[in-house]
């Protein structure tokens, strides 16, 4: 994965199209958190282009795991 200029992944160019490799791209911290590594937007949202749409990561966490 590209690194952009603030040490985090880009996932703008590598579209993510699978869960699995949604589930993948997090880190998990020893208090059980999951942390995002990858673009996050001057709202503090992380973001990722998932099937081809720009999307919240924990919108789209949401959806995966429990439904639209």
């Amino acid at each position: 994965m590209p690194i952009n200029s603030q040490g985090r992944y880009s996932f703008w160019k590598n579209r993510l199209q699978t869960p699995d490799e949604f589930w993948s791209m997090f880190e998990k911290d020893g208090n059980g958190c999951w942390i995002w590594p990858g673009n996050i937007g001057t709202n503090g949202y992380g973001r990722v282009s998932w099937r081809g749409q720009r999307v919240r990561i924990h919108r789209l966490a949401y959806e995966l795991g429990v439904g639209p």
